[in-house]
């Protein structure tokens, strides 16, 4: 018989056996390898993936709290160079409003009825006349808790007796306090001024 039409002879691993029980084992290690491979890169990935979720849950509130402090950094820095840099403090506003003497109107006429100044920031309060008819000046309930503040007003009383329909006047405020005020002669218009203290320099 011609030789290329024999059976071929069989193959034979290291440790004996045939064709059958070599190509077992080969898979029988095969499939071990790759379940250890396998095991081995999932243990892998699950701890980058545990690492990734507590490096994730500690540096949002890293972040959160960065961003928080950088924010009150930013807004002290600002109201430092308004209070204390070299320019002039900002006007505040009231206004007399329309029909701000009327029984019924609303804050009393006033708006706002209660303001909050800071000395250096924003201490000049202006009065604005916005209603059709003319008004007094702010009258303080108590001279004493700003003597120069009820002193101005005097001068004012003396000088014109009435803020008119689209003027303004202003003072500003040096003494630190509550001044609650009436006007004249509406006395149901009350209002008031809160003078607080400059911001601390450190």
């Amino acid at each position: 018989m011609p030789d290329r039409l024999k059976k071929p002879r069989p193959l034979h691993s290291d440790w004996g056996g045939g064709e059958s029980e070599y190509s077992i084992a080969m898979y029988e290690r095969d499939k071990h390898n790759m379940h250890h491979s396998f095991g081995q890169k999932f243990k892998t990935q699950t701890v980058y993936l545990r690492i990734g979720y507590k490096m994730n849950r500690d540096i949002i509130p890293l972040i959160t709290g960065l961003s928080v402090g950088i924010a009150f950094i930013v807004l002290f820095s600002v109201l430092a160079n308004v209070s204390f840099g070299n320019r002039q403090p900002a006007v505040s506003t009231v206004v007399f409003i329309k029909d701000a003497s009327f029984p019924d109107a609303p804050n009393n006429g006033i708006e706002p009825k209660v303001i909050g100044v800071i000395i250096g920031v924003n201490n000049t309060v202006r009065w604005e006349n916005h209603d059709a008819i003319p008004h007094g000046f702010p009258i303080p309930d108590d001279e004493s808790i700003d003597p120069d503040f009820a002193k101005f007003i005097t001068m004012k009383y003396d000088e014109n007796g009435f803020l008119l329909p689209k003027q303004s006047f202003e003072y500003t405020f040096t003494v630190p306090g509550r001044i609650d005020y009436h006007m004249v002669p509406h006395p149901q218009m009350r209002g008031a001024v809160i003078v607080m203290h400059a911001l601390p320099t450190s």
